[in-house]
């Protein structure tokens, strides 16, 4: 049965020999660009979602608006994302580029979790207040006439 030999570039990282650095500065290379532009992109979209255009009430009523799952879709998009980027690097054993990810997708994907739960309090419209008795002066300082 013949033997078979790994893949090419694999025999040097078992051996620990020639290109071990190189391969170690092109992996933190490749995590660090990587998290650079997701980064990027990142900002811009939620900062588009952040101030984007909203659109006002008309009659300038005080409305709770309507639940936005924009930003929480953006988070979770992003953190699917690195998700990927953390299992295809791994795949290819540069570890750097899969613990930054892995990090960065657990860091996304719970937060895009928690902000989903932590929202559904916020809907609840304010408490009016209690009417005044009919018989309640206000209390002007001064005045002498206080409650």
């Amino acid at each position: 049965m013949p033997a078979t030999s790994p893949a090419p570039g694999r025999e040097r990282d078992r051996e620990g020999g020639r290109g071990g650095g190189r391969r170690i500065a092109a992996d933190l290379l490749l995590a660090l660009g990587l998290l650079c532009l997701e980064v990027l992109a990142a900002g811009y979209t939620l900062l588009v979602l952040a101030f984007g255009s909203r659109e006002a009430d008309p009659a300038g009523a005080a409305t709770v608006p309507p639940f936005d799952w924009s930003p929480i879709a953006a988070l979770g998009g992003f953190g699917a994302f690195a998700l990927l980027v953390a299992v295809l690097a791994g795949r290819d054993r540069w570890w750097i580029t899969t613990v930054a990810h892995g990090l960065l997708a657990a860091v996304l994907l719970l937060g895009a979790a928690a902000a989903g739960v932590g929202r559904q309090h916020d809907r609840q419209p304010p408490a009016r207040p209690e009417p005044l008795p009919s018989g309640y002066t206000p209390c002007f300082s001064g005045s002498g006439r206080c409650n």
